[in-house]
């Protein structure tokens, strides 16, 4: 999920295995990403319950702050479900560091960040 638009499946929402044939397939979407306004925590946050089977970790991509505080059904879905929501932040703000590392904290996840060099 990026920019509350892009997502990835094989159009079943089927969990696949990390495995060829998915992640080349994969790895080819994601270089065809690029970024945008608006970051949809909850679009980004409700998705992994759509899977089947749900996935016990979730990988969370951002670059910015929520455009909406009302995510915290989908996020008490994820701590429902036992999973563990490990944040990517790139050259994240004060305000949105300490926002994923809540949602990090809240699902047992960690928050990693990219900054340039």
């Amino acid at each position: 999920m990026f920019d509350a638009g892009i997502h990835w499946t094989d159009g079943t929402f089927e969990l696949h295995n990390a495995t060829t044939p998915f992640t080349p397939r994969l790895a080819a979407q994601i270089q065809t990403v690029s970024t945008g306004s608006g970051t949809s925590y909850q679009a980004a946050l409700s998705l992994p319950m759509l899977y089947d089977p749900v996935p016990d970790t979730v990988l969370f991509l951002t670059d910015g702050e929520p455009n909406s505080d009302d995510y915290s059904s989908e996020l008490n879905d994820l701590i429902d479900a036992g999973v563990k929501v490990h944040v990517l932040g790139i050259e994240l703000n004060s305000k949105a560091r300490g926002i994923v590392q809540s949602i990090a904290n809240a699902t047992g996840g960690s928050v990693y960040e990219i900054s340039p060099p």
